[in-house]
């Protein structure tokens, strides 16, 4: 087992969740780390890790075309909530051959859209928008957050003091540090715009940081992304946003596309599901019901089919807040055009 491509490194194999042992050595353990070979665009026909929950059924798939992208609705089944579906934009990680800023521009676009349009072609509750993803460069320019092992600091390094994760799982599995500079040096090959605000959120102004609405940071203790996730949560705290991290112990990067199969991958991916539902003051059921309701997702369309499962359904009032996250929005947006994107 030691010798195939991805074995898992002597130093991290103890730290590990023995569920995700199990899984890793039956079907990633052989399998060529993409870092290590050339890159070609047939990286996007491998087969995904088994592990994901099954895909639920929605009442509409719509892919539209805007300027600087595709992204795919999808559309729940059922009567939608008196003001409209929940909206969730899904923003992912890995698409290394897409230019940093090209994907800020995506990520405005499908805003703009889904504020502007998104009544009319999807019946959306525009004031009920949650942006987040997982692995991805998260922007903090959103009307709710949900971060899932954020990079927010594309200066980071294994000789950063700042970051004590960065060396002690370089060697981890999924995300070594490797992968991630490769990821890096794919992203931004100009290492000069590393510290831009649209590249590593965690260097944007206090005066913007301090506009973020409420987020929740979901990190894993073995993965070399933890501690500046961490950091990033303390700033926002600091500038008196209101934020929720959680560390899942024992857990490498990858454990949100394993919720099916691994107990902390599953706890990863309701916990972001609550958070939302909290952010929109739904009130809260047993834990079985956020699985079987239902939102209204987007992701961009280069995700692989499927990827986007869990969904969730919120039929409260906004009442008060209704101005705020209007407001919100608006600010998002220009403060999104400050930098030029």
């Amino acid at each position: 087992m030691s010798n195939l491509p991805s074995a898992i490194h002597p130093n991290i194999l103890p730290r590990l969740d023995p569920e995700y042992v199990a899984i890793h050595n039956a079907q990633i353990a052989h399998r060529v780390p993409p870092h290590t070979i050339p890159w070609h665009p047939d990286i996007r026909k491998e087969p995904p890790v088994p592990g994901s929950s099954p895909v639920r059924a929605v009442g509409a798939v719509k892919d539209i075309n805007l300027q600087n992208c595709k992204i795919r609705a999808f559309i729940p089944e059922g009567t939608p909530p008196p003001k409209g579906w929940p909206v969730f934009l899904y923003i992912h990680g890995g698409e290394n051959q897409t230019p940093i800023l090209q994907q800020s521009r995506t990520r405005i676009d499908a805003l703009k859209f889904i504020y502007c349009k998104g009544k009319a072609e999807f019946n959306a509750d525009v004031n009920k928008i949650a942006v987040g993803g997982s692995s991805s460069k998260d922007e903090s320019f959103q009307t709710i957050n949900s971060h899932l092992l954020p990079v927010v600091d594309n200066t980071a390094s294994v000789t950063d003091e700042r970051y004590p994760s960065w060396k002690e799982c370089q060697n981890t599995v999924w995300l070594s540090e490797g992968r991630m500079m490769w990821f890096r040096n794919m992203y931004l090959p100009d290492p000069t715009t590393w510290t831009e605000p649209g590249n590593s959120p965690i260097f944007a102004s206090e005066a913007v940081l301090a506009k973020v609405p409420p987020a929740f940071i979901g990190v894993c203790e073995v993965d070399l992304l933890r501690d500046e996730g961490i950091a990033y949560g303390e700033k926002l705290k600091s500038l008196g946003v209101k934020v929720d991290v959680k560390v899942y112990p024992r857990a490498p990067h990858s454990i949100l596309g394993l919720d099916a199969a691994l107990k902390v991958g599953k706890q990863q991916a309701d916990d972001s599901i609550k958070a939302d539902k909290r952010r929109w003051h739904c009130t809260p059921g047993p834990d079985d019901e956020y699985l079987s309701l239902t939102r209204l997702q987007y992701s961009l369309k280069r995700r692989r089919p499927g990827s986007t499962r869990k969904q969730i359904q919120c039929s409260d009032e906004l009442g008060s807040i209704h101005r705020q996250v209007r407001g919100r929005v608006d600010r998002a947006v220009s403060d999104l055009q400050l930098y030029g994107l």
